[in-house]
């Protein structure tokens, strides 16, 4: 294999260390395993207390088992023997894994986990607790909540007066997560016609059918027997989980979740959940049409997934297309909110996303917001979901909230790798998520815990009682009582003890995750500028940016067109140090305002051919970018690992889900559009690495891929007659 020139200088010497820098060297094991006398000894400590703890933790003169006598026999020795050797060859075959933890590492979201993650995990894993019921996880059910208040607060929800309290608990990863909001935002559409039939049909609830409950768009309070269909089906979620509240105040004499819980199991033969949608038509005298789910088309797939799994079928997914920034197209989503109403069709959620986990996209959830307020007046009302299983943690990034939004936070002379802030846009779109109903995100993503630490979040804590399925054989205390709500059932307690050390470790702030997270966002726009102006003008290749420069930048810059931006990225960031750079209030806010959103830049570059000139065939486009990939990332065999010098990944683009943004590169690479629809191949690079970004290695890793990519150039150009 090809080995392209190494990397000299990984680490910027400088003679000042900050206080905020030495503290996040403390959090990890390191790319070359410097913390390892911390860990050693948790891990150590650890153990030596759980096995004190089975010594003595019941005191009941029970003899030992595993004797010395037993421990000198020689099949005991023998069956010692066979287990080393099998953990020393795994060890030797764990070597040619993936290396996240480099800086060299500029692929998928991944970097390395956090020691007291880690510690957690393994203290917690020697317990080996189900949090499926607190029978079978007394503590870790316990931490497991504390962790759902921690996340919740973190999305934004906030405990008020005079309404349920937010909830929120861990899952296997995102795409559980995802598709649970999606189970909830379903049997909560339909509960208001499960309500009524029971209120009309059962005598045990006569009490409570002249009870009313306000309807959009006007608020007016009607009475919920009253009801049609349409009305039903706009209710506020929130009232209508208040109002099972109402019934059972008037049927049972208060309000108390024991009373709650008689009124929900009159309701459940009636649900949506119980009867599934032939019967529940049937049952209801209905003809259901299947509701939709709006998403960005560049979704995720657990959303197809999820619908086929509910029973609503891929098709009841719309893709919203997305603009020329990757963000959900907010024209785009007025028509499909549009053809939903002209066509009858019923909108169970609309999904904002908070770091698209292709290009780090953040799209316009304070619009989106805004639109279902508007909605109400067309009588329509629907879920929102954030998805945030990428960007959530960026979240930590956010300034005092008591404080006016800002556009840029400037970094301490001295520091070694400088914070930088998110843009203006991603903060608007920050403050605002704790007024959407549901939100995912993934502590084993950005919030550098092992795997698997997803969790969903809700503003309204009583809508997990709407998918409690128990099982006959689970005891729980109902306040812990964690694996009853949400699609799994075992589950190990020792992901959120892992997820709730390493949040009492690193605060949920811009002094903990903040500032790990701002010194990834100083490195991705630092990257960004690197590779946008890594092609010289007698280079053999051109590149363009998946995230374009922004056509207004307000604050200490004033961007007055490209051209004036790039020559201001010339000469004031390429070069420079990151002291420099810090030190200037312009810079700082013009990288605050360029490059993605959240953490990942995407490019793909283009060619010249033997006479010059720039090839115009998209397939040649795709196979370079394809060579590069191939040269860098580990599509390679085991032991040539040792030989990528830089890590990247790529991704498909369909014209027809990015049209805008393949406009624009289609005419900065010159190649001729297909006339059918067609996908471009991008390179991807994700920034979770917090250390150092220094001048040497920044120039260094670029020049090291453009070497390769020359090389390839090379090659193809000495293929073609």
């Amino acid at each position: 294999m090809y080995t392209s020139k190494k990397i000299s200088k990984i680490y910027h010497k400088h003679k000042d260390v900050s206080d905020d820098t030495t503290r996040v060297a403390a959090w990890f094991l390191g790319p070359k395993g410097e913390n390892e006398d911390i860990l050693v000894n948790c891990i150590k400590d650890s153990i030596v207390h759980h096995a004190k703890f089975r010594a003595t933790h019941y005191n009941k003169d029970d003899p030992e088992y595993i004797t010395s006598d037993i421990k000198k026999d020689p099949k005991y020795k023998e069956a010692v023997k066979v287990f080393e050797k099998h953990l020393q060859d795994l060890r030797e075959r764990l070597t040619f894994s993936v290396p996240f933890f480099t800086p060299r590492y500029l692929a998928h979201m991944n970097w390395d986990v956090a020691i007291p993650a880690v510690a957690g995990y393994v203290t917690a894993m020697l317990y080996n607790q189900n949090n499926v019921a607190t029978e079978a996880s007394t503590i870790t059910s316990e931490i497991e909540l504390e962790v759902g208040k921690d996340l919740c607060e973190l999305m934004g929800f906030k405990t008020a007066d005079g309404k349920a309290d937010p909830w929120g608990h861990i899952t296997s990863g995102g795409t559980v997560a995802n598709i649970e909001s999606l189970w909830v935002a379903r049997n909560m559409k339909y509960m208001p016609l499960a309500i009524k039939t029971l209120l009309i049909t059962d005598e045990k609830y006569k009490a409570a059918r002249e009870l009313k409950i306000a309807v959009w768009p006007k608020n007016v309070e009607k009475e919920f027997t009253s009801l049609y269909l349409d009305e039903l089906l706009r209710l506020n979620p929130d009232l209508v989980m208040k109002f099972i509240g109402q019934i059972a105040e008037a049927c049972f004499g208060d309000s108390e979740q024991e009373s709650r819980d008689k009124v929900i199991k009159d309701l459940t033969p009636l649900t949506l959940q119980y009867l599934g949608y032939i019967e529940f038509a049937q049952k209801h005298g209905i003809i259901m049409r299947s509701p939709k789910v709006i998403v960005p088309a560049s979704r995720h797939y657990s959303w197809p997934k999820g619908a086929t799994l509910l029973g609503l079928g891929e098709n009841s997914v719309l893709g919203v297309k997305v603009n020329e920034y990757c963000r959900m197209d907010m024209n785009d989503l007025k028509e499909k909110i549009s053809y939903c109403k002209k066509n009858n069709y019923t909108i169970l959620m609309v999904v904002a996303v908070m770091g698209s986990t292709a290009e780090g996209s953040c799209d316009n959830l304070f619009g989106i917001l805004g639109l279902r307020d508007f909605a109400h007046w067309e009588e329509m009302n629907y879920f929102i979901h954030v998805d945030a299983a990428w960007g959530g943690y960026v979240r930590t990034m956010l300034p005092d909230l008591k404080a006016p939004i800002t556009l840029n936070t400037k970094a301490l002379d001295d520091q070694y790798v400088p914070t930088l802030n998110i843009s203006l846009h991603v903060q608007i779109q920050f403050r605002v998520m704790g007024f959407a109903d549901s939100v995912t995100v993934d502590p084993h993503k950005a919030g550098y815990i092992p795997y698997a630490a997803g969790a969903i979040c809700y503003r309204n804590g009583d809508f997990r009682y709407i998918i409690n399925m128990g099982a006959p054989y689970i005891k729980s205390e109902d306040d812990l009582n964690m694996g009853t709500y949400g699609i799994e059932g075992s589950k190990p307690g020792a992901a959120p003890v892992a997820v709730w050390l390493t949040h009492r470790t690193i605060p949920l702030n811009n002094h903990g995750y903040g500032l790990i997270l701002g010194q990834c966002m100083f490195s991705v726009k630092r990257f960004y500028c690197q590779w946008m102006m890594l092609a010289q003008k007698n280079d053999p290749f051109v590149i363009s940016m998946i995230h374009p420069l922004p056509k207004i930048i307000i604050g200490p810059f004033l961007g007055k067109s490209e051209e004036y931006i790039k020559d201001y990225i010339k000469n004031n960031i390429i070069g420079k140090t990151n002291e420099e750079i810090s030190n200037n209030p312009t810079s700082m806010n013009l990288l605050t305002e360029i490059g993605p959103d959240i953490l990942i830049n995407g490019f793909v570059f283009n060619y010249r051919k033997k006479d010059g000139t720039l090839n115009t065939d998209v397939n040649k486009v795709n196979e370079l970018n394809g060579k590069l990939i191939d040269q860098y990332s580990m599509t390679s065999k085991p032991e040539e690992i040792k030989d990528i010098d830089i890590l990247i990944m790529g991704n498909q683009y369909s014209s027809t889900t990015y049209e805008e943004t393949l406009k624009r590169v289609s005419k900065e690479l010159c190649y001729e559009v297909p006339k059918e629809e067609y996908s471009l191949q991008m390179i991807n690079s994700t920034i979770l690495n917090p250390w150092p970004t220094a001048y040497e290695f920044l120039t260094e890793a670029t020049e090291v891929f453009k070497d390769g990519l020359i090389r390839i150039i090379n090659e193809m150009n000495a293929a073609e007659p």
